[in-house]
């Protein structure tokens, strides 16, 4: 027996079938039209659903965006995979910031953003987390989630904070909301 199939015995016989079966779907399901990740505009978008996996999100409705909150920005343990997020194509809340964005480092010697939001978007933010305590949300910027949350309550003031910023992330993140 050649040795690449001999491989390619010993692989299937190691994958449960259940797993096989799953991988299967997965590489013969056709990605569903969404819109370009970069065309997203800055904010916070309501999260629908999640998963580690890309194809558990598939196919995606009408109006539904799919993201990835990977290491770009940090804000996930070293070795936690991707996590991929369906939201829709427009924040519900944009980032209106009121003033450039302002560095600071934690105790913990990570960095943070503190962002001001303008009183338009601090009224629309606040409204919006109080309609959605205990919903996932996700600040995207420049098409890539930066950090994501549960709302344990409304937030009020306009006041954000990002933080666990990976290396040069915050100054990323300064430039690209500076602008």
């Amino acid at each position: 027996m050649p040795l690449v199939l001999a491989a390619l015995l010993v692989t299937l016989l190691a994958t449960p079938a259940c797993q096989r079966s799953q991988a299967a779907k997965d590489s013969t399901q056709a990605p569903a039209p969404a819109a370009a990740v970069a065309d997203l505009p800055d904010g916070i978008y309501l999260v629908a659903r999640a998963s580690e996996r890309r194809a558990d999100l598939l196919p995606l409705a009408a109006g539904e965006v799919l993201v990835v909150h990977d290491q770009t920005y940090g804000g996930l343990e070293p070795g936690e995979p991707p996590m991929y997020l369906v939201v829709g194509p427009k924040p519900d809340v944009p980032l209106a910031l009121a003033a450039p964005p302002v560095r600071h480092d934690l105790e913990d010697g990570k960095a943070a953003l503190q962002l001001e939001l303008g009183p338009q978007a601090a009224a629309a933010l606040e409204r919006f987390t109080k309609e959605h305590v205990g919903g996932r949300i996700a600040v995207v910027v420049g098409g890539k989630v930066a950090t994501r949350h549960k709302v344990r309550q409304a937030i009020t003031g306009g006041a954000l904070q990002i933080s666990c910023c990976g290396a040069g992330a915050c100054e990323h993140l300064m430039e690209r909301l500076g602008q």
